[in-house]
């Protein structure tokens, strides 16, 4: 178990026991938590959060935080991470409303993690991304813009938390990576 400032065990009992500060390596913790990224540029509009750069950041795994100074992290605007060559990962959160066009297009980005609660990957969100192999969709997105994917030659799994049937009314034309779903698998088409 965790939460945001330590992990520890729990005994067969139910009491917890051993908790340690996390051990965060590229903003990862081997319990699983993630450490929200700092020095993102963040534009506010009627109280809500919209990230539309790295500002100051230098992470390789960006963790896009829920909340930035108490403001709500709901979107990323178009061309954010547009040709970033340091992001290796992203993991986006659950707060997550509204995704721009091109969002992280031509970016080194390899993988991408959507927590859930995310409800919306742009139009060509990751459009070029040469290095991306891997994606992880929870159900609750309910949009994904055309070419979201298109263009990523090293794609070869999207991981999405619903079922076939609700893949196929987000996305009705097969791609060239294989989509594991809550209920089996879809395969693969050639290019």
């Amino acid at each position: 178990m965790h939460d945001k400032l330590q992990h520890w065990t729990v005994c067969d009992c139910g009491e917890a026991g051993n908790a340690e500060a996390h051990q965060f390596t590229d903003n990862y913790c081997h319990c699983g938590q993630y450490q929200d990224s700092k020095g993102l540029s963040l534009h506010t509009y009627d109280g809500m959060g919209y990230i539309y750069s790295m500002g100051s950041c230098t992470d390789t795994t960006v963790v896009i935080p829920e909340t930035i100074d108490g403001v709500p992290v709901v979107g990323i605007e178009s061309r954010a991470f547009w040709q970033n060559a340091d992001i290796l990962q992203v993991i986006v959160p659950g707060s997550l409303q509204i995704m721009g066009n091109h969002a992280f297009a031509y970016s080194s980005i390899a993988k991408a993690v959507f927590l859930p609660g995310a409800q919306e990957i742009g139009i060509c969100a990751f459009y070029g991304c040469q290095n991306l192999d891997t994606v992880t969709i929870p159900e609750s997105v309910r949009v994904i813009g055309e070419d979201a994917f298109y263009d990523c030659p090293l794609l070869s799994r999207i991981y999405y938390g619903g079922t076939i049937a609700q893949w196929k009314a987000l996305m009705p034309i097969a791609g060239s990576y294989t989509v594991s779903c809550s209920d089996g698998v879809i395969p693969a088409v050639g290019n």
